[in-house]
């Protein structure tokens, strides 16, 4: 009768899918495929929990039982292995007394499904993390402006003046974490500008330091070089936030991560398959972890390849690679089994700044102005109006769009918010601009200037000033706005 039964189970099957007879013993009449792992003649005979393990098999149980009486079923089961396997449950036709499971591998399906979960939640926090750095950016603008005008109104022996400054500086540092997390959460793409290496890991080192934690000592090795790279600063905080975790997670029980920028010229120096000959500043990351043995270092820039399991979604070195790239560079990695890894940015080096001519701003800046003011922090206006009024400005204050639009007296600037309640700024500036002929619009974010979309948040050609700025930074930027024809 098995015999029999087994000549209607098909002779072959997919390698990720297996099809099994059990006939009313529950044991195996005829299998193949390799879903639930090796098949050969020698499980003919045995019980579905001898092939795939009592705990699998007990999952199958109730699946079996309804197949047995008549009816199609289907049903999920992990393997000791950790494959997940769907399995689909149907009476034999040839013999009422048996059943067919065809079984299918669900792993890589299952762990794609997990990664698009994970990448989901990573765009979900980083639009959250977005929202929290806006509004905290014009919070600690408010706190640095008072300390610096608090400053100025106190007597220059004030026992008050220390204090201030440690309450500036700790702001700072606020307004400097901020901006990673604008970066790390960014959705837009940064323009590229002339970076110096040593500068960006300077910028990027306080968040690194908490990112590692306590148990793992953070190290930069001070560079003095000049070279300079054209790249996205964005991205390149970025790029080191993902080497930076990566070295961490090579040091569960603690260790050290050893951040270092270096001029080379290629091909004088080892460098990344087909980088091309040329100079170039090297920004490297590396830990005093295990190490990675050849095989699994030849894979580490695949996408979606990762030796830490559903912990991590793989893509992280892929995203360096592909930064690098934008740059026009490589990323090299190198490791040795009990020595720790090192992953290596090459960019290449950049043409110099041209010398910079005469500053046209320097008259515009001696012209006391008539600026409105648009934002719907009060602190913020109140912070700006000092600023400006300090320098001899005149100031008209608005909350929104609709008082902005009800100024009747003469503006030369309207420097006003890019997100106002009910509006926009590039619509407020445009109005005012249209009432008010020959004024100039500076626009003013708590995000960054390239998440903005120029020609949609604001003109294609603007003047910008990011949130928390200085009265320096004001005066600078008013004095560009208004020599500008």
């Amino acid at each position: 009768m098995s015999e029999h039964i087994a000549e209607h189970v098909p002779k072959r099957a997919n390698h990720d899918t297996t099809v099994v007879m059990l006939d009313g013993d529950l044991r195996v009449v005829s299998a193949n495929g390799a879903a639930l792992g090796a098949i050969g003649p020698e499980v003919l005979g045995r019980t579905l929990a001898e092939l795939i393990g009592a705990t699998a098999a007990l999952g199958l149980a109730p699946l079996v039982t309804r197949a047995l009486a008549g009816e199609g079923e289907s049903a999920e089961i992990a393997l000791a292995d950790g494959r997940i396997v769907g399995v689909q449950g149907a009476p034999c036709q040839v013999a009422p007394a048996a059943c067919v499971l065809a079984a299918r591998d669900l792993t890589r399906e299952r762990g794609l499904e997990a990664k698009m979960r994970e990448a989901h939640q990573l765009q979900t926090v980083g639009s959250l993390a977005q929202r929290m750095a806006h509004d905290f950016n014009n919070i600690l603008m408010g706190i640095i402006g008072c300390a610096d005008l608090a400053k100025h109104f106190m007597p220059t022996d004030s026992r008050a003046h220390p204090f201030l400054e440690q309450l500036k500086e700790a702001a700072l540092r606020g307004s400097a974490l901020t901006r990673q997390l604008q970066t790390v959460g960014r959705s837009s793409a940064a323009p590229p500008a002339l970076l110096e290496l040593a500068a960006v890991v300077g910028e990027a080192e306080p968040l690194l330091k908490t990112i590692v934690g306590d148990a793992v000592r953070l190290t930069t090795i001070p560079f003095d070089g000049r070279w300079a790279v054209r790249a996205s600063q964005a991205e390149l905080h970025q790029a080191l936030v993902y080497l930076v975790l990566n070295a961490r997670d090579a040091l569960p029980n603690g260790g050290a991560v050893t951040l270092g920028v270096r001029e080379v010229t290629v091909p004088l120096e080892p460098a990344p398959a087909g980088l091309q000959p040329g100079e170039y500043c090297v920004l490297s990351v590396a830990d005093d972890g295990p190490g990675m043995d050849p095989s699994v270092l030849a894979r580490a820039l695949e996408p979606f390849f990762t030796t830490r399991g559903e912990a991590r979604s793989g893509l992280g070195l892929t995203l360096v690679a592909e930064i690098a790239a934008r740059a026009g560079g490589a990323v090299s990695m190198t490791s040795t089994p009990g020595h720790g890894t090192r992953a290596a940015l090459f960019l290449p080096r950049a043409a110099p700044r041209p010398a910079r001519g005469p500053d046209e701003a320097a008259v515009a800046a001696r012209r006391r102005l008539t600026v409105l003011v648009v934002d719907d922090e009060s602190l913020l206006r109140l912070t700006v109006r000092a600023f400006l009024e300090q320098r001899g400005h005149r100031v008209v204050e608005a909350a929104d769009g609709a008082a902005a639009a009800a100024v009747t007296e003469a503006i030369d600037v309207v420097l006003t918010d890019v997100t106002l309640p009910g509006t926009t700024g590039r619509e407020v500036a445009e109005r005012v601009v249209a009432a008010h002929p020959g004024a100039r619009a500076v626009f003013m974010s708590a995000h960054p200037q390239h998440m903005l979309v120029r020609g949609q948040d604001i003109p294609p050609t603007s003047h910008f000033l990011e949130k928390p700025f200085s009265e320096e930074r004001l005066a600078e930027v008013l004095a560009v706005a208004v020599a500008t024809p």
